[in-house]
């Protein structure tokens, strides 16, 4: 288990963090890591604080940039996917259908939430390209 999560000792006021920000529609970035030559320790952190929901992760130095924004951007078949997922949930509300599934799996509101979120935050990131933005 201490290879998917290795415990932290603030680890209930970082959930506490993420919930009240989350609940509150608000992005949440996670405290800077000061070590900025040990990209490695950088990536297991960001990776870590990613796991627990938040949105990003203050830099201190130019060289973090890449690492950060590699772990806290969406895998480009993760956006393929919530495109999936969100013209799937618009054809089925088109076509008065209450239940959809995409690649075997049901979509539910939950589902839809969660492809919106990664769908507008790869959009910032221009994953997206323009002909897909309003999907």
């Amino acid at each position: 288990m201490g290879d998917i999560y290795p415990g932290h000792r603030w680890n209930y006021q970082l959930c506490k963090l993420v919930c009240a920000a989350k609940a509150h529609d608000l992005f949440v970035i996670d405290a800077p890591f000061g070590n900025f030559k040990d990209e490695a320790a950088l990536a297991k952190s960001a990776a870590m604080a990613c796991a627990l929901g938040f949105d990003g992760k203050w830099a201190i130095h130019p060289s973090q940039v890449d690492t950060i924004n590699r772990v806290f951007s969406p895998a480009q078949e993760d956006v393929d996917l919530a495109v999936k997922v969100l013209r799937a949930h618009q054809d089925a509300v088109d076509k008065g259908l209450g239940a959809v599934q995409v690649e075997g799996r049901m979509v539910d509101h939950a589902t839809v939430k969660m492809a919106r979120q990664l769908f507008e935050r790869a959009k910032l990131l221009g994953m997206v390209p323009p002909s897909l933005a309003n999907a």
